[in-house]
This record gives structure tokens, C-alpha cells and sequence, in this order.
């Protein structure tokens, strides 16, 4: 390779172009990602998987990813799908 780093950086490719306001790393394939006031995760690809509709999120572990949602903490699975109850 030649250049510096810098020039390396430059010219790779941008994945996902910049839309999100807010963008964690990818965990268990998904990225938590903010547009607004809301979180939402995304594909590697940059597609929604879970819309934007969360006011806290975390990342996904196990497959599972704890989301704040009308003043409560609780988990969801890679589709969106709330585990029953609280944390």
C-alpha cells in the first residue's frame, strides 16, 4: 500500500452512508443507531431491522438488547418482539 494513513482512510469505501445522528458499533450483527430523538437498529447493510421508536437503547447480547420505551427498561429480541416483563 502506498500514501499515508491518512490517505488510506480516505479512500475506502463508506458502508453505510452518514444518516443517523448517533451510531454504536455492531453487535451480534445489528447497530443501534439514533435519528432524532429515537433509537432504532439497523443491518449491516444499513436496513431497519427494529424502527426507530426507543428513547435508550443498548447493544445486542445473546440476543437480546435492553431498550427504554415509555419509562420502562426492558428487553427486546433481534425482531422487535418485548420479552414479558420488566427489568
Amino acid at each position: 500500500m502506498t500514501g499515508s494513513p491518512s490517505d488510506r482512510r480516505r479512500q475506502r469505501a463508506i458502508a453505510i452512508a452518514p444518516q443517523f445522528d448517533y451510531a454504536a458499533n455492531f453487535s451480534e450483527g445489528l447497530a443501534a443507531v439514533k435519528v432524532g430523538n429515537h433509537y432504532g437498529y439497523i443491518s449491516k447493510t444499513g436496513k431497519w431491522v427494529i424502527d426507530p421508536q426507543y428513547n435508550n437503547v443498548g447493544s445486542f447480547s445473546e440476543g437480546l438488547a435492553w431498550v427504554e420505551a415509555a419509562n420502562q427498561w426492558r428487553y427486546v429480541n433481534k425482531m422487535g418482539d418485548f420479552l414479558k416483563g420488566k427489568l
